[in-house]
């Protein structure tokens, strides 16, 4: 079952699509216009926003764009809804990366494929994303595991050698084993500071990913002489 949430203020509408997808399943929640649909994605996390285009106070282009200027909402699935004839609107929402439209009136069979193919999607991305990053992370640990256990077995070994044997070396090879001990220790600081170093900077590609995700879905709004809305 996924979470849903439905922005859209013609009420007789929205409650038509949500006894839609509800038979299907799903759970979904109705918002009036773009800031209800902020507040509610706020409060509980969706696995899919379904929004019209023409609303008050913010309209389903305005709401788009605050939901993936969103770290955290950029990767859910995204579908417009748009009266039909309204062509300008179509390619724009096109152009900003809406991922689906759906024309009104719209048919239920259009609806509900629409809605799974995208929720199929999003959960393909997810998985794959996953797999990638465990793969990451068991490179990570075995490199830096190698790094580090390999100073630490010098220490042990010379450790080992000056117990069992300080009787018996000469001042030259306690010195030997000493200096050994010393330069084991300082590269397992060294390898200490890298492995930090190194997580630090998969940290930053992570956090840079997700800002070039957005980036790259999120488009400049047009003014009022660049796209001028029409009447429902």
């Amino acid at each position: 079952m996924a979470q849903i949430l439905l922005v859209e203020d013609d009420t007789v509408m929205a409650e038509g699509i949500r006894d839609v997808l509800e038979l299907g399943g799903h759970a979904v929640s109705i918002a009036s216009d773009g800031v209800e649909g902020l507040m509610a994605l706020a409060q509980t996390p969706r696995d899919l926003i379904i929004s019209d285009v023409k609303m008050p106070r913010m309209d389903g282009f305005r709401f788009y764009q605050a939901v993936r200027a969103n770290p955290a909402w950029v990767f859910i699935p995204f579908i417009f809804l748009t009266a039909r004839g309204q062509h300008e609107d179509v390619y724009f929402g096109m152009r900003m990366g809406a991922d689906g439209y759906l024309v009104k009136p719209y048919d239920n069979d259009a609806l509900v494929a629409i809605v799974e193919s995208k929720l199929a999607r999003a959960r393909a991305i997810s998985e794959a994303t996953a797999n990638e990053m465990e793969t990451l992370k068991r490179s990570v640990a075995r490199v830096l595991g190698h790094k580090l256990r390999t100073p630490l077995t010098w220490i042990q070994g010379y450790a080992e050698l000056l117990l069992s044997s300080a009787d018996s070396l000469t001042p030259e090879e306690l010195q030997m084993s000493l200096q050994s001990i010393k330069a084991g220790s300082d590269r397992l600081a060294r390898s200490s500071l890298s492995a930090g170093a190194a997580l630090m900077r998969i940290g930053r590609v992570m956090r840079l990913a997700t800002r070039m995700g957005t980036a790259s879905r999120v488009t400049r709004l047009p003014t009022q002489e660049e796209h001028k809305p029409n009447a429902r």
